[in-house]
């Protein structure tokens, strides 16, 4: 069983029905694709070597192949920044399109608008989970890879986790159409030209929210824009809710002030709003093993690795600032298989936002590719859990699928 859809549960889901189980995902909105189509991210990072020339896939395997069917569908290229990383601009319904594609082509049962209600652990097994749409049922695991983001699992059991007070703020999307500019890099002069004008009725607690034009979206007229939004993050759905909702009068104050400001955006008006914001971290379980932010920055490598990163620190404060902590030019960590697998549960794994790592790791291996990464390793170690194999059996398939260069 796989808890989530987004690019962690398509991974894990395709690793473990391409390794004889018969796999089940079970996802509460009504698409796939996580973060990437909910909040529209709209670019995929963590997929290169970090260098200041052409861009070079770091990911291999499951990895890689999605990235290259996904760019293939969007008719996207890498883009690049100054300080030499590379990401992947993507269009959201193909995204969801592609996801929904693995699942169907590999045999693999999706319960859209489902929700996990309760999870029972006996004897360090989890046993049964409680899932709710209309009606209540429930699913007899014989493993469950945990890629909801926020650990449903292990909070549902009261398994150990490792929280913080306080997360990264998040962050809006949303879309204008009759844009009258046709380059990012006017259009992106033109947005700090209007923040500059903006006054007290965008400013939050004395704070100007940060706005950016999403890379890549610009086309037609048409935009995508992303706001950090100034909000302190705590645990809890219902806190989430309500963010969402200041999230959405945010966009809407945005949209009136740079229609009024810049000439450019006379004649825009809104496409659409995303219909989560992007909330970057959460509580994860806590695993066999936890990656520390030192291991990132020391780019350490392990004997028992299953991924490879080489995105930076990224971590947003509530005022909506980032602060990068960056790798050296070709230098990666490296995420160990203990990360993956619960500390007290032997049939619990994680994947995506919800590996074991703390506060600093997290903020680079959060990025989806990473999370391709993760997913597919980890449904690996849950398709061996159920055939009754050893892990060190299925670190020898994961690091061959995925960490031996081509």
């Amino acid at each position: 069983m796989v808890v989530g859809a987004g690019a962690a549960g398509i991974a894990a889901a395709v690793a473990a029905s391409k390794n004889g189980r018969s796999v089940v995902v079970v996802e509460r909105r009504d698409f796939s694709g996580g973060n990437a189509t909910a909040a529209e991210v709209g670019t995929v990072c963590g997929l290169y070597h970090n260098n200041f020339g052409e861009p070079e896939f770091l990911v291999r395997g499951f990895a890689r192949e999605f990235a290259e069917k996904l760019q293939s569908l969007s008719g996207t290229m890498p883009l690049s920044t100054k300080d030499g990383l590379h990401y992947l601009p993507y269009h959201v319904p193909e995204f969801a399109r592609l996801g929904r594609e693995y699942l169907s082509e590999n045999g693999i049962t999706a319960l859209f608008n489902h929700q996990v209600q309760k999870a029972v652990v006996h004897q360090s097994r989890i046993v049964t989970v409680e899932i709710r749409a209309n009606e209540s049922f429930n699913i007899v695991p014989s493993a469950v890879v945990d890629c909801s983001g926020n650990s449903v699992v292990a909070r549902l059991a009261n398994l150990p986790l490792i929280s913080e007070p306080e997360y990264q703020s998040a962050a809006q999307v949303f879309s204008l159409k009759g844009i009258e500019e046709d380059r990012e890099d006017r259009l992106s002069l033109l947005l700090i030209k209007a923040m500059a004008k903006a006054g007290d009725e965008i400013s939050i607690n004395g704070h100007l929210p940060k706005l950016y034009l999403v890379p890549g979206s610009l086309k037609n007229g048409f935009a995508s824009f992303k706001i950090a939004l100034p909000f302190t993050i705590t645990e809890g759905s219902e806190w989430d809710a309500q963010i969402a909702e200041k999230a959405k009068a945010l966009v809407s104050l945005m949209t009136a002030h740079l229609i009024k400001e810049l000439a450019s955006f006379k004649h825009a008006e809104s496409d659409h709003i995303a219909a989560s914001p992007g909330f970057r971290v959460a509580s994860r379980t806590r695993g066999k093993y936890m990656l520390t932010g030192n291991e990132v920055k020391n780019c350490t490598h392990f004997n028992e690795g299953i991924a490879r990163c080489s995105w930076p620190i990224e971590e947003w404060d509530a005022n909506g600032n980032a602060n990068l902590q960056y790798l050296p030019e070709y230098g990666y960590y490296e995420i160990p298989q203990g990360s993956l697998m619960a500390v007290t549960t032997e049939n619990l794994f994680m994947a995506g936002r919800n590996i074991s790592a703390d506060k600093e790791a997290i903020a680079s291996a959060r990025v989806m590719g990473i999370c391709l990464q993760t997913g597919f390793a980890a449904g690996l170690l849950a398709a061996a859990n159920a055939s009754g194999m050893l892990p060190s059996q299925a670190l020898q398939i994961i690091q061959r699928e995925q960490m031996a260069y081509l």
